[in-house]
């Protein structure tokens, strides 16, 4: 602003700590919401500051943020098409959820795409892991294309995978938007033979790892930034 910027507007392509949207134990913090907050009170240039946020893991994070300082959620749901689309080639195919949580957004992709959708049903076991008891369609044959807004340790991912494979479906791909991709959890992905492919953008610093990895397909969220600040 010293500088005579108008308008400030951060470009926040993966936010961190937007897993940690709530309090889970008393005088927890809610991290996510202080990282807002901390953004929210850089000061605002003559015509305003705004931030940009992709994909987030609860949408209510960009509620977060506070004073002159508005959020706005993007979607990369061009890219999750894409990706589907080129996953499954000419065959038909079925849209997945590894999990209830993400069923309605899902279910959303799925008929814009026109394809079936389908998610998988899991509960937490007294090891406090999680085991898939059951999927709410017939995938027999079927190429599913699960996904997850997120790949961080994949465990979800892969038990739905495994569900859904011993299901009977044909094959299965994972999409996702953000790969975040700890360590060990590029080789976890594909140590069970699960997983035919993997594709997710660029959001995350992570993806540039796995660019020279042919399992892998990252595509660029620069497009989809492009468009919305224009439009914008």
């Amino acid at each position: 602003m010293r500088w005579g910027a108008r308008r400030l507007t951060w470009v926040v392509p993966y936010f961190g700590y937007q897993t940690m949207e709530r309090a889970v134990r008393p005088q927890e913090s809610v991290v996510a919401k202080a990282r807002a907050r901390l953004i929210s009170s850089i000061p605002a240039a003559p015509e305003g500051n705004r931030v940009v946020l992709v994909d987030l893991h609860a949408a209510g994070i960009a509620y977060y943020f506070e004073g002159s300082t508005p959020a706005f959620h993007v979607y990369g749901k061009s890219l999750v098409f894409e990706a589907a689309r080129a996953f499954a080639g000419s065959d038909p195919f079925v849209l997945a959820a590894p999990d209830a949580g993400r069923a309605k957004w899902v279910q959303s992709l799925a008929d814009d795409l026109q394809v079936p959708a389908s998610f998988a049903s899991k509960r937490r076991d007294a090891g406090g892991g999680t085991r898939v008891t059951g999927l709410d369609a017939d995938v027999r044959g079927q190429t599913v294309v699960i996904y997850d807004d997120m790949i961080r340790s994949g465990s979800t991912l892969l038990g739905a995978a495994r569900a859904f494979r011993d299901a009977g479906a044909s094959r299965c791909f994972a999409v996702t938007t953000h790969l975040v991709l700890p360590p060990g959890a590029r080789e976890a992905l594909f140590a069970d033979g699960l997983l035919a492919g993997v594709a997710g953008s660029d959001t995350h610093p992570r993806a540039e790892s796995v660019t020279d990895d042919p399992r892998f397909t990252v595509r660029s969220i620069a497009p989809v930034l492009g468009r919305w600040l224009q439009q914008g």
